[in-house]
């Protein structure tokens, strides 16, 4: 994954990786339906998998979209209007210092290009595979293995099945790090390690 790569993505694609990410941090995405401008998405707002609790805003913003104070100041009035402490801003596109400063005095995270790809370089290759399959269009293909294996979904009485590669996954607790959010479900299989919300 390159930041070219992110330069091409139109704004679906985007915020389905951007959700990915968050996903594979420990958080679920949804969209509020608010906040869509030329070339910046919808206002979606991050909860907790473990406690199912607000924790921030989220709007992504492709290549060539406009980044200003005056985008911040309605980030900053969702993150008001909702309730919420922080918010993160993902875009492609260059950022001034001027936007930074605000961002920072309004605990807005910036995310732009460099960073995303950083963030994405540090997941597991589990999880590096869910990006890669957010950024492919329609997804991932299936096997035919894959498509008509019967598969345990989580929250369905014991440990949920691997959708990757069929085997009875098993619940972590991280305290630190990325996942410290809690529980989440994992593969066991080291060559797979995929991972799901614990629900």
């Amino acid at each position: 994954m390159d930041i070219a790569l992110l330069e091409r993505l139109d704004l679906p694609t985007l915020e389905k990786a951007c959700r990915a990410l968050f996903d594979q941090m420990g958080f679920a995405a949804k969209s509020t339906g608010t906040g869509s401008m030329p070339g910046i998405g919808d206002v979606i707002v991050l909860y907790g998998k473990a406690n199912n609790a607000p924790f921030a805003l989220l709007q992504c913003a492709i290549a060539g979209a406009r980044v200003d104070v005056i985008q911040l100041t309605q980030v900053k009035n969702s993150m008001a209007k909702l309730g919420l402490a922080s918010g993160y801003l993902m875009t492609v596109g260059t950022i001034g210092w001027g936007v930074r400063e605000f961002a920072v005095a309004n605990k807005i995270n910036l995310i732009d290009g460099a960073k995303f790809v950083e963030l994405i370089s540090n997941l597991p290759e589990s999880g590096r595979q869910l990006i890669r399959e957010a950024l492919t269009p329609g997804g991932a293909a299936k096997s035919a293995e894959e498509s008509t294996r019967s598969v345990r979904p989580a929250g369905a009485g014991g440990p949920p099945t691997c959708a990757k590669c069929g085997a009875t996954m098993r619940l972590e607790v991280k305290m630190k790090g990325p996942y410290e959010t809690g529980k989440y479900w994992q593969c066991p299989h080291a060559g797979c390690g995929y991972i799901i919300a614990y629900l």
